[in-house]
């Protein structure tokens, strides 16, 4: 884990450092892949990976705190996924993203009713072992950069910058995971390194 933290601390110093001269307002903070508390001790490790989120904090918010703090601005990115806040983000329909997941480890780990993971805190353990990641850590500029009125050039130079992260060569390096779940049917097969 201590491996992890570390890598993606130094890719955040480079993305800082090949932005230092870009607009950033409005902009969201790149994604990076969260990982569960108890991942280490998990029997299977697995890393769910999906397209982009939908806005993910607030990137001069985060350079703020990464000047400061780089430690605590790797928590502001990865604390929401390691509270397990992602309950909340599943919908009625079971058709989520984060559904999926919880219906993928309902059956991986033969509990009979995915629900059971919102109700019942004796199987919260499993929702601690996991990998989530995205294989674009900024989103598309449509997703909320442009309601924002974001300068597309701008957001051109940030979404090229964050490429750095944009690749599974670094979680599968730092977490080994058993198992490697990507879930955006467009994603090159040169994303896996």
């Amino acid at each position: 884990m201590n491996s992890y933290k570390a890598q993606y601390i130094r890719l955040l110093s480079n993305f800082f450092d090949s932005i230092h001269d870009v607009d950033i307002s409005g902009i969201p903070a790149p994604h990076i892949p969260s990982v569960g508390d108890l991942y280490d001790e998990a029997k299977y490790k697995i890393a769910f990976f999906g397209m982009e989120t939908n806005g993910w904090g607030d990137l001069k918010s985060l350079k703020d705190e990464f000047i400061i703090n780089p430690e605590k601005a790797f928590d502001y990115l990865t604390d929401d996924f390691r509270e397990l806040a992602f309950l909340n983000w599943t919908n009625n329909f079971g058709t989520s993203f984060f559904n999926y997941i919880l219906l993928f480890l309902s059956r991986f780990y033969n509990i009979k009713d995915w629900k059971a993971f919102k109700s019942d805190e004796q199987y919260q353990y499993i929702l601690k072992t996991f990998v989530w990641g995205n294989t674009n850590a900024i989103e598309r500029y449509e997703v909320s950069a442009k309601s924002k009125n974001v300068e597309i050039g701008e957001w051109n130079k940030v979404k090229s910058a964050s490429k750095i992260f944009d690749s599974a060569e670094h979680i599968l390096q730092s977490c080994s995971p058993n198992i490697l779940l990507v879930m955006n049917w467009g994603e090159s097969e040169k994303w896996l390194g």
